[in-house]
């Protein structure tokens, strides 16, 4: 077998490879942004309650005052769960954006390769049919 198909085979799982990588960032990117998105909500939510609440609480009951409390803590746990599922996407995003960027250099360095290869090839080839071109010119000058 010639090396230019399996260079070409090389190349093509290099791209396949590529392109999984790009995905995988872009997923990840994707649910961050997601994340974050929630977080913000969950953070104005919270502060638009926290707020209105504030404003009732001298003439809002005890018992109600404490069950507003219990929901706020509530919310204070969910904000501290979005926030460790963020890092944990920010994680990934950070590990997917360095599988890319290696990724993207053994392409690079693989297309140095097939090219080097594909000139090597065409010098061959050229230095062949000079070769060629040669020894049918010698018996005309021979002659």
């Amino acid at each position: 077998m010639s090396n230019k198909p399996r260079m070409a085979r090389v190349l093509g799982l290099a791209e396949s490879e590529k392109k999984g990588a790009v995905t995988r960032l872009r997923d990840a990117r994707e649910h961050m942004v997601s994340h974050e998105s929630q977080l913000a909500a969950l953070r104005g939510y919270r502060e638009d309650y926290a707020r209105s609440f504030r404003s009732v609480a001298a003439v809002t009951p005890a018992y109600e005052l404490r069950a507003v409390q219990d929901f706020l803590n509530h919310l204070d746990v969910a904000i501290a769960s979005l926030e460790t599922q963020i890092a944990d996407a920010r994680t990934t995003w950070r590990d997917a954006l360095s599988g890319w960027q290696e990724t993207e250099k053994r392409m690079q360095n693989i297309s140095a390769i097939v090219e080097r290869q594909l000139s090597q090839s065409r010098r061959d080839q050229a230095r062949r049919e000079q070769q060629e071109l040669e020894e049918l010119a010698l018996p005309r000058i021979e002659r």
